[in-house]
């Protein structure tokens, strides 16, 4: 009996030891599981950026422009990085008036996204998602309205008068002395026309858009000659003589062979028909694919200073 007894005790204390464990056990969990979140809590609140949902979006955008945009457009989007080059399209300064497509989140999420043909601003395609694009957009338009409105306009600059006759400005720069040849078979430099603004003409045979355009350019450019020098080149011909027969259509232009084919390269230069506008200083100063004489003469009316 007194066994049982003892058997029933010992039985007993092991039950109620286990329970003590099982109770420690669990409560020492529900303690790590409270602290967990605890920290969890408060480690989210320091990683979460303070202010809207407008001002994280502007401030990622940031980030992302400095590492994107930057070196070309510069640090405050002035249009000035430091990846500049000669005769390179100048990047858009943000806070010109002059924009040449709506100055909106949703257009700049285009440019970004699409690139502009025939200049340095490359398709972002693949390389951003949609979330980063829009973020820059937000922080390009962000800059864009808080510069703008604090800029007060003292007069019309040599950049907005090119964009205003359809020039896309260019980082400023010397003309290329190239040699060229005419049709009379004579050799001619870029520096011979210096006497007067110029206007050089990349065009070709193989450029459909180019033939088709040059009967306007033949009579627009007759109401130019006066002010202006215009230079024909053609791209894909080296010998002047095989231009003689096509260059009687269109007697008022002055058609010239690059001998050398370095002509586009030197001028930087992609796209068929390319215009190079020249100061009568020799400077290169902007480009555009499409000529619209009856801006070019107020350009040249207001950009060019008479002799003195």
């Amino acid at each position: 009996m007194n066994s049982q007894t003892d058997t029933l005790k010992a039985l007993v204390k092991v039950v109620f030891v286990a329970a003590v464990l099982i109770v420690a056990v669990w409560g020492g969990r529900q303690l790590r599981s409270r602290s967990n979140l605890a920290n969890t809590t408060s480690l989210n609140e320091v990683q979460q950026p303070a202010g809207s949902e407008e001002d994280v979006l502007v401030s990622r955008g940031e980030i992302l422009y400095t590492q994107h945009c930057a070196k070309c457009h510069g640090d405050e989007g002035n249009g000035d990085g430091e990846g500049l080059r000669p005769l390179s399209i100048r990047p858009r300064d943000f806070h010109s008036p002059h924009w040449r497509f709506e100055k909106s989140e949703k257009s700049i999420q285009t440019v970004i996204r699409d690139g502009i043909p025939g200049t340095p601003m490359p398709a972002s395609k693949t390389a951003l998602s949609d979330s980063d694009i829009n973020s820059i957009a937000s922080y390009v338009l962000e800059i864009a309205n808080e510069k703008s409105a604090a800029i007060t306009s003292t007069g019309t600059s040599e950049t907005d008068l090119l964009i205003a006759a359809g020039f896309s400005p260019v980082i400023p720069a010397r003309v290329p002395d190239l040699k060229l040849t005419n049709v009379a078979g004579a050799d001619v430099t870029l520096g011979k026309f210096k006497s007067k603004p110029m206007i050089v003409h990349f065009w070709g045979t193989y450029c459909t858009h180019c033939i088709q355009d040059m009967p306007r350019l033949n009579e627009e450019i007759a109401m130019l000659k006066d002010s202006v020098s215009v230079i024909s080149i053609c791209a894909d011909v080296t010998e002047a003589e095989e231009l003689t027969e096509f260059a009687k259509q269109f007697p008022n232009m002055d058609f010239h062979a690059d001998p050398a084919g370095l002509a586009m390269n030197r001028f930087g230069a992609s796209l068929l028909p390319s215009f190079y506008f020249v100061d009568k200083s020799g400077t290169v100063l902007g480009v555009t694919h499409q000529l619209k004489t009856v801006k070019i003469r107020s350009l040249i009316e207001q950009i060019v200073q008479p002799d003195e």
